[in-house]
């Protein structure tokens, strides 16, 4: 068989006697004429990633006794892929379709399908395992793994957690796609990683303030930090210079709250590296829009009548104490926390003193709870 790319272009050479031909898996389509006048073709595989046969694909194949479609939905055909001249064409009526279980229905109403009589669902559909790692472990999550039929769309979606970003999938340590969401024919068991990189910068905006963290860049001996209202970056809001062995310095990067913003307010910013000559190493410019005020009159947590612990929180285990003279059964509302937006994520009933709760499936960002008319605000990692 001759192959265009992985298109089925022609059957080239002279067939054997009662000759039986399985098309690979993971060709698309066969093209018009390709086994015509293949007079002594008696029985044909067609794979489940085959999903359009041409015209006169099997012309004046008179013995074709056997017919082995493996697609669950048919493949796209014309009304004379299986016809003929008279006494050279197939007949329809003793040639038995092999189909998959339960598509008969749909064979029988696809064009170049519909007219064969002698149709046998006896096709056990092969079940493939898609396995997904993700590299490094907790820098993201992927949704689509699992088991899938032969012939059946997977749809990986790759989705980076905070502070990271997707690079690529990889199969057997080779880059085969860069975009988060990957489509493809299960045909084979396959084992894909997706990997997730750090991000240069990492904005975290409030209403009137915005944290920003970055990763140390190599021999930066200092670094200038420049933030713009405008969009051609010439109208100067503030200007920080870090040097290579201040404070900031943390062994992942640096990380600098802008304090003063104004609330739903679009800023843009240049972060330059530079070496000991005060020569620019790399630069790099972005932009991030602080959040509405979030409605809630916020109570520094010392100053309330309960205390909430740890803050910020990393393991997602959150303790609010609360003082002896809280009302026995809680307050009416319990522990109520809201985003940013003033949108209720969470109700928890007060348990006693020292009430535990777990918002570990929450996303990192801000937060408020609020026990009776106190607020305080946590931070989640």
């Amino acid at each position: 068989m001759v192959y265009a790319g992985k298109v089925l272009y022609k059957y080239k050479g002279t067939m054997s006697e009662n000759a039986t031909i399985t098309i690979n898996q993971g060709t698309p389509s066969i093209t018009g004429n390709a086994f015509y006048d293949c007079k002594t073709l008696t029985s044909v595989t067609i794979p489940s990633s085959v999903t359009e046969i041409g015209d006169k694909a099997f012309y004046n194949c008179s013995l074709l006794a056997n017919i082995y479609a493996e697609n669950v939905t048919p493949s796209i055909c014309q009304d004379n892929t299986f016809m003929g001249d008279g006494l050279e064409e197939i007949d329809i009526k003793t040639c038995i379709l092999h189909i998959p279980m339960d598509s008969k229905g749909l064979y029988q109403t696809a064009v170049g399908w519909r007219d064969f009589v002698n149709i046998a669902e006896d096709i056990k559909i092969p079940n493939f395992t898609i396995s997904v790692i993700v590299s490094p472990s907790n820098w993201g999550t992927v949704d689509g793994g699992g088991s899938y039929n032969q012939g059946t769309t997977v749809s990986l979606q790759a989705t980076p957690n905070q502070g990271y970003i997707f690079h690529c999938w990889k199969e057997n340590g080779d880059s085969i796609n860069n975009q988060t969401t990957y489509s493809f024919v299960a045909t084979q068991n396959r084992t894909l990683t997706a990997v997730f990189v750090l991000i240069d910068v990492v904005i975290t905006p409030e209403p009137i303030s915005a944290n920003i963290a970055w990763n140390t860049i190599e021999n930066a001996q200092g670094y200038i930090l420049i933030i713009y209202t405008d969009a051609s970056k010439t109208q100067e809001y503030a200007r920080f210079e870090f040097n290579s062995k201040g404070n900031l310095l943390t062994k992942s990067g640096f990380s600098h709250t802008i304090t003063g913003l104004t609330p739903e307010t679009h800023y843009y910013y240049t972060l330059t590296a530079y070496d000991e000559n005060k020569q620019e190493i790399k630069t790099i410019e972005s932009d991030f829009t602080t959040l509405k005020t979030t409605g809630i009159e916020e109570a520094e947590t010392e100053e309330a009548k309960f205390v909430v612990y740890p803050n910020p929180l990393f393991n997602g285990k959150l303790t609010i104490e609360t003082s002896p003279q809280t009302p026995k059964g809680g307050f009416k509302d319990g522990i109520q926390l809201y985003d940013l937006v003033s949108k209720l994520v969470g109700t928890f009933a007060i348990t006693g003193e020292k009430t535990e709760i777990n918002i570990g499936h929450l996303p990192s960002g801000t937060y408020f709870v609020k026990v009776g008319t106190q607020t305080a605000k946590i931070i989640k990692r």
